[in-house]
Parts: structure tokens; C-alpha cells; sequence
């Protein structure tokens, strides 16, 4: 019995590791859950966790050794230290993208797909930190591509939105990544709270000494982001919104934005967007699938450019 009782502690310490300190002390009973749904998973060198086309079914835990995810045609990734594996797969519910393999014997467990998501619909403690913590992520790579960023080039120029009504920005926020699949319900909330700006060429949206706290999707002109060290910009054009995952990723306030004509931009806070997806379940999972994916196109570019892209 002391043995058992061990045993569930030293789980309930590695997993506090990926959920986070304040999300454990504000519900332990989350840890409760994730521990009594875990199966333990050993591997050696050579074992396979899942293959590309696969269902996703769960989620891989690991808090040391050394994965490759590997796909025909496409440079791989090597994950090692503690990491969880699959989880853009099951948030953007499809099959296996990638094959996992085990350079190493490790101790690994897995949980249900479907329990993790319920704990997201249950905590939003949890599905904050893990919001957070995908974007920042995300930003973090962002850096590791100068001078580009990976960003994606301008999009063809189109017709402005009507942000002028409430109809309008809800529309338009239905056509970002981050807010697909979400309720017309969600999306007229969150555009109840929006706000419009227009900024003169060569105006700054923020920067270090104008932090900003608001997602800015762009209406009409277009927008750069900047990082002074490593040199980094990309450019934001209407039906976008302004840096990517740096809407939660600029963790060290080290981006700023200017725009590059008369723009006109629509934002909402941070805040009321979290208080939104506390109210609404599907803005959340709807947000962490587009910026996990983000997050996987990033790596694919890096990983492309490096011919095998190794994460610590």
C-alpha cells in the first residue's frame, strides 16, 4: 500500500509539471482525474507509440527520453525532456499527422483523447495555461526563424469588412482560425465587446513601452510586427490578426507593431475573450486547436530549413 501511495504521488508531481503550479492548488481534484485515467506506457528504442493515419485516441506523456515524429516527405522532429505528444492531432480531430518512435527506453504514459478534452470543458484554469503556454511556444520559434519569422506572406488583397455593426465584426471574426467552429451566439458576444482603431502610416499599435493586452485583427491596410534581437518582422494584412500567436504569446513584451498605411483595425481584450470561452467551451478548443496548428507549421518550416528539428 505505501508503495501504491508513492506511486500516485510521483504522478501527481510530474503531471503538476504540465498543468501547471496554480492549476493544481486551485484543484487538485483535477490531478485526481488525469492519475486515475493513466495507463503507464514503457518503452525501449525501436517501440512505436502510434502511426501516421492512425485514430488519435490519446494523449503521450513523457517527462524524459527521446521521441522522433517522422512523415514521409517532410523533415522530422525530435522531442526530448518532458513533453506531451499528440495533443494537435486530437484538438484538430484528425488521424495521426506524423509516426512516434521511442530512440530510447523511457517511462511514458497515456491518457484517453476524450478525457483530456473533457478536463479542458471542466478547468478552465487548465485550458488557460494551456492556451498560454501553446502561444508562447509558438512565439518562441517564431525567433528562431529570423528575419522572416515564418510568418505567412500578406494575402491577397480583398474587399473590407463591415466592422462598422455588430453583425459585421461578428462575421468577420467567424473567418480567423482562432474563432472557426464557434457558435454565432460566441462570436456575437465576443464582437459586443470589440472596438475599433485607426492608425495613421507609421503609427504604433504597441511596443515594449506600449504594452497591449488586446487581439487586433486587421479591417483594412496592413501592419508589421518587429523583434530587435534576433531581427524579426512580419506583415498583417486585413482578415488577420496582428502577430500571430503573439496575441498571447509575447511573453517578454520584446515585439512591437507599427502600421505600414492608414489602417483600420477591430480588437477585444484578452480578458474578455477568456471570459467568453469560460461561457462558451468551443471558443476555447476552437483557440487551441489554431494555435497548435500554428505551432506545427512553424516547426515545419524550422524543422525544414534545420533537416531535423530537435526540441528540449
Amino acid at each position: 500500500m505505501a508503495e501504491d501511495a508513492l506511486e500516485r504521488i510521483g504522478r501527481e508531481l510530474m503531471f503538476s509539471s504540465f498543468i501547471g503550479a496554480g492549476t493544481w492548488a486551485s484543484g487538485s481534484w483535477i490531478l485526481e482525474r488525469i492519475v486515475g485515467s493513466l495507463e503507464e506506457f514503457p518503452t525501449r528504442a525501436g517501440d512505436v507509440l502510434f502511426q501516421q493515419g492512425d485514430p488519435t485516441e490519446h494523449l503521450y506523456f513523457m517527462n524524459d527520453g527521446r521521441v522522433r515524429l517522422s512523415r514521409e516527405g517532410h523533415a522530422d522532429w525530435v522531442y526530448e525532456g518532458r513533453w506531451a505528444i499528440g495533443t494537435t492531432d486530437l484538438l484538430a480531430a484528425r488521424r495521426r499527422s506524423r509516426t512516434a518512435t521511442s530512440e530510447g527506453d523511457a517511462r511514458m504514459f497515456r491518457l484517453p483523447g476524450e478525457s483530456w478534452l473533457e478536463l479542458m470543458e471542466d478547468s478552465f484554469d487548465l485550458t488557460h495555461n494551456a492556451l498560454i503556454g501553446t502561444a508562447r511556444g509558438a512565439a518562441a520559434l517564431y525567433t528562431r526563424l529570423a528575419p522572416d519569422g515564418g510568418f505567412l506572406p500578406l494575402p491577397t488583397p480583398r474587399a473590407a469588412a463591415d466592422s462598422s455593426s455588430l453583425v459585421g465584426r461578428a462575421l468577420l471574426f467567424s473567418e480567423l482560425p482562432l474563432l472557426q467552429d464557434v457558435s454565432v451566439q460566441a462570436l456575437t458576444d465576443l464582437a459586443s465587446y470589440a472596438t475599433d482603431r485607426r492608425l495613421d502610416e507609421g503609427e504604433t499599435l504597441f511596443g515594449p513601452a506600449a504594452r497591449s493586452d488586446r487581439i487586433h485583427v486587421v479591417v483594412r491596410g496592413s501592419v508589421e510586427v518587429t523583434r530587435e534581437e534576433p531581427r524579426v518582422t512580419g506583415q498583417f494584412g486585413p482578415g488577420s490578426v496582428v502577430g500571430g500567436a503573439l496575441c498571447l504569446g509575447n511573453v517578454d513584451d520584446a515585439w512591437s507593431a507599427r502600421a505600414l498605411e492608414p489602417s483600420k483595425l477591430v480588437s477585444f481584450s484578452a480578458e474578455d475573450w477568456f471570459n467568453q470561452m469560460e461561457e462558451h467551451p468551443e471558443m476555447a478548443r476552437s483557440a487551441m486547436a489554431a494555435l497548435s496548428l500554428e505551432r506545427e507549421r512553424i516547426q515545419e518550416i524550422l524543422a525544414l530549413r534545420l533537416g531535423e528539428l530537435v526540441l528540449h
